[in-house]
């Protein structure tokens, strides 16, 4: 940048620029070309780490609901099971009277 403000610049006219040694002269002031209308943007593909996401996803609610159910079977054959043993522990603590001794 400080050699292009260094060196001397000579107009030939309003717009255009002349180098003197050379003869060379060029339009000082060069607009950009605009297009009349944007393309539109495509949309974005999906990633691969998007893709992986969406799958962890769906797996990890499949794992959980499957943990849930079997939490829950787990806890009804606790269940069950302390009810069996609360009735054996009864049953020998508490024998049924026997009808013939009545």
């Amino acid at each position: 940048m400080r050699q292009l403000y260094n060196t001397a610049r000579v107009y030939q006219d309003e717009v255009t620029l002349h180098d003197p040694p050379s003869g060379e002269s060029w339009s000082a002031i060069v607009p950009r070309p605009r297009p009349a209308e944007l393309p539109p943007l495509a949309p974005p593909p999906v990633s691969m780490l998007d893709q992986a996401a969406k799958k962890l996803d769906e797996v990890s609610a499949a794992v959980s609901k499957k943990f849930d159910e079997a939490a829950a079977s787990a806890s009804k054959s606790i269940d069950d099971a302390k009810a069996a043993a609360t009735k054996a522990i009864d049953d020998v603590l508490d024998p049924a009277p026997d009808p013939s001794r009545v």
